[in-house]
C-alpha cells in the first residue's frame, strides 16, 4: 500500500483540494481522516464547477474510492446534500463515498452551541464558522457524542439523546438564558437521518486495507495537536499523529507527505520546493496562485 497524505500547512485556503484533486486521478481511495463542514474545496474540470465541506474531491475521478474517517465530524444534512448536487450534475458517487461508522455526528444542538458561545465571548469571539465544528469534537472527547452508527439502532439512540440533550439543554437555559433544544425534534431529525444516512455508514478500515498495493491520498485539513497553528508542528509527531489516529495508519505507513502553502514571497524557497515537488511527482508541476507544495518526505 502506498499512502500520500495531503496537509494544509496554514489556516486553510491552501489548495489543498485542487492538489488532492490533481493526485487522485492516479489514486484508488481518498480518504478525509479529519475536520468537518468547515472545510472549503472547490475544484473546476469539463464537467463544471464543484464545490466540497465533507466529501472528498478524488470522487469526481469515476475509479475512486472516498472515504470519510472516523477523525471527521459529519453533519448529515450537508453531506446528504452534496451528495444530491452531485447526482443532479450526473456524478454518480452514491456507491463510491462511506462513512466511518465510529465517525461522530455534529447536531442541531451543536450548531446552537457553537453561535451561543460565540456571542457569549463578545469582543473576544475567535470567529468559528458557526456550524458545530467544536461542540462536535468537545461531545467526541467528553464521550457523549453521537456516533454515525448510532443511526443502526434508533431505539437506543433515543435513551442515549435524552441524558445528552438534559446537559446540553442545562447549559443553553441557565448559562446563555436561552430556550431549550427540543427533544422530539432531534428524535425526528434522527428517525429521518436512519433512513438516509445509513446506506452510506461502514466499517471502513477493511475498505483502505482492500486496496492492497494501491495508491491511497489522504487529505487534512489544519495540521492538529501540540497547540502549533502554524509549519512549526512539521518538525514534531503532529502530522504523524494525525494521520495514525484519524485514520487507519501507523506513520510508517505514509510514504509521501505533501504539505500546502500560500503567501510565500521568497523567489528561492518557491523556487526550491517547487523543484523538489516536481522531481518527486516525475512530472512538470508548476506555482500557481502563489501555492506552492512542500513535499516533507
Amino acid at each position: 500500500m502506498t499512502v500520500c497524505a495531503v496537509l494544509g500547512g496554514q489556516w486553510g485556503d491552501e489548495a489543498k483540494g485542487k492538489i488532492v484533486d490533481y493526485l487522485s486521478e492516479k489514486t484508488d481511495i481518498v480518504a478525509r481522516f479529519s475536520g468537518g463542514n468547515n472545510a472549503g474545496h472547490t475544484v473546476i474540470n469539463d464537467d463544471g464547477k464543484f464545490v466540497f465541506h465533507l466529501i472528498p474531491v478524488g470522487v469526481l475521478w469515476p475509479k475512486v474510492q472516498g472515504v470519510i474517517g472516523n477523525g471527521v465530524v459529519v453533519n448529515p444534512d450537508v453531506f446528504l446534500s452534496e451528495i444530491n448536487e452531485l447526482e443532479q450534475k450526473k456524478q454518480n458517487v452514491s456507491d463510491r463515498v462511506k462513512i466511518s461508522e465510529r465517525a461522530h455526528i455534529v447536531m442541531p444542538y451543536h450548531v446552537i452551541l457553537d453561535n451561543l458561545n460565540e456571542i457569549a465571548k463578545g469582543n473576544e469571539a475567535i470567529g468559528t464558522t458557526g456550524r458545530g465544528i467544536g461542540p462536535a469534537y468537545t461531545d467526541k472527547a467528553a464521550r457523549i457524542g453521537i456516533r454515525a452508527a448510532d443511526f443502526k439502532d434508533v431505539n437506543a439512540l433515543f435513551s442515549r439523546l435524552e441524558s445528552v440533550l438534559t446537559h446540553h439543554n442545562a447549559i443553553i437555559q441557565n448559562v446563555h438564558k436561552k430556550e431549550p433544544v427540543s427533544i422530539d425534534e432531534i428524535h425526528q431529525k434522527c428517525l429521518s437521518w436512519s433512513k438516509t444516512l445509513t446506506p452510506f455508514i461502514d466499517s471502513v478500515e477493511h475498505i483502505v486495507y482492500a486496496g492492497g498495493n494501491n495508491y491511497v491520498s489522504t487529505e487534512h485539513f489544519k495540521i492538529s495537536g501540540g497547540g502549533h497553528d502554524w509549519p512549526g508542528s512539521w518538525g514534531n509527531m503532529d502530522i504523524h499523529a494525525s494521520a495514525e489516529v484519524w485514520k487507519f495508519f501507523s506513520r510508517y505507513d505514509i510514504n509521501g507527505l505533501i504539505s500546502t502553502i500560500t503567501s510565500i514571497e521568497d523567489k528561492t524557497i518557491k523556487e526550491k520546493h517547487l523543484a523538489r515537488i516536481t522531481d518527486i511527482l516525475g512530472r512538470e508541476t508548476s506555482l500557481k496562485n502563489n501555492t506552492l507544495l512542500f513535499y516533507i518526505y
